[in-house]
């Protein structure tokens, strides 16, 4: 049985498809994501909070402000193949050097970081929960919400994938390195409704990497705007 979500708004946001150009090159199979370490600018988010952010965060806090600026509340499920993976790499180095591991550093790392400072940008006091599934964790985050939705769940989800780009460290353990580094948020709705992009979940293919079913779904959405 097909599964359909209701997209009615999505932000997108990777290295090398920032500009409307690089995206109508991606959609003609001309251009893709440049597998570097980059991030967007957060104009939005305060200095302070925003020096102290990964690369995964940084990205996961831009995109989920396009669908959430001015619109009411909804629980988020954040998903991420690799998570806070430099974050992590920087303890273990610090651990090594010093025996010690800061507070600070280790409460950016884990899991529900990059969410919870996309919900404290925001002012989002309506939950989230963090999907980890591997490969699969975009496929599996996106399901999430649709059953979600589909329970009744309230009326509107925001779902939220991020991967920032391994570091070359685990080049070794990471199979087809490097990996698609990329971020998309999209606000999904329990009912179709002018406008919206309507997505069956079980066409979105298994690929390499979990991002690169998030590539899917932007060129199904970019040629659906047409």
């Amino acid at each position: 049985m097909s599964r359909f979500v209701h997209i009615t708004k999505y932000s997108f946001w990777a290295p090398g498809l920032e500009a409307a150009e690089d995206l109508a090159a991606f959609v003609r199979g001309e251009k893709d994501v440049s597998r570097i370490s980059a991030v967007p600018a957060l104009p939005f988010v305060p200095m302070l909070m925003r020096r102290r952010l990964s690369d995964v965060t940084r990205m996961a806090v831009y995109v989920n402000h396009f669908v959430s600026e001015g619109l009411p509340e909804a629980k988020i499920t954040f998903a991420s193949e690799f998570g806070e993976v430099r974050q992590q790499l920087k303890i273990s180095e610090h651990l090594i050097e010093t025996d010690t591991v800061t507070p600070a550093a280790f409460s950016l790392s884990v899991f529900n970081a990059p969410v919870s400072c996309a919900t404290i940008v925001e002012k989002n006091m309506a939950g989230y929960s963090a999907a980890y599934a591997g490969a699969a964790s975009f496929l599996n985050g996106l399901k999430d919400c649709a059953d979600a939705l589909s329970t009744g769940e309230g009326d509107e989800r925001i779902f939220l994938f991020s991967d920032e780009l391994v570091p070359e460290t685990y080049a070794s353990v990471v199979d087809g390195y490097p990996n698609v580094p990329c971020a998309m948020a999209l606000r999904l709705s329990s009912v179709a409704q002018p406008g919206a992009i309507d997505v069956d979940i079980d066409e979105i293919p298994e690929t390499h990497f979990a991002a690169e079913q998030a590539l899917w779904l932007l060129k199904k959405i970019l040629v659906e705007n047409v």
